[in-house]
């Protein structure tokens, strides 16, 4: 019975990974429309799901101990602008920002595989070894990576909004502050 309390208490942040992955799945299955930010915001879930779930293996999971229902609230707004993305994906203006976007998640991306690294191997990477809170940075540069993709769409401001909303919820939440 205390095992049940417990799943309750916490929130996993892959399982809110997770589900941004499936809506995202099915969101693109509704609005029908496959371009380079669609496919590309799909493929960046996929890999973001399967890179959260292999930290949560290698080093540590990380979970929302508190305010669970915000969490929830973000994840859904989070998906419903999903559906706008893709709806608005065609009225971009493709310049090089949208394929910037794959660059900054790839750093993103290493800096937190960086973490599941031993000791004696982070040694021999200067320069990521001098930042901080790896996993923050790079959690936030994957976010920052999925801005820059819907960057020049019709509504981009409310997804700078929405991104930074997230953020912020991670930073106050101490997720990633290990």
């Amino acid at each position: 019975m205390i095992y049940i309390v417990r799943i309750i208490k916490q929130l996993k942040f892959s399982s809110i990974l997770i589900a941004l992955t499936i809506s995202s799945f099915i969101n693109l299955i509704i609005v029908g429309k496959y371009d380079f930010i669609s496919l590309y915001t799909n493929i960046q879930l996929i890999l973001w799901t399967i890179l959260q779930l292999y930290l949560n293996r290698k080093v540590h999971t990380y979970v929302i101990s508190q305010q669970k229902f915000i969490a929830f609230i973000i994840t859904s707004i989070l998906s419903t602008s999903l559906i706008l993305t893709y709806s608005t994906s065609n009225d971009s203006y493709y310049m090089s920002v949208p394929y910037l976007a794959p660059t900054v998640f790839m750093f993103g991306a290493i800096i937190v595989f960086y973490t599941t690294f031993s000791p004696s191997e982070k040694e021999k990477f200067g320069f990521i070894h001098r930042i901080k809170h790896p996993i923050l940075v790079g959690q936030i540069l994957m976010i920052i990576a999925t801005t820059l993709m819907t960057l020049l769409t019709p509504y981009w401001y409310m997804f700078i909004i929405i991104h930074a909303i997230f953020i912020a919820f991670i930073i106050w939440q101490n997720i990633f502050f290990t």
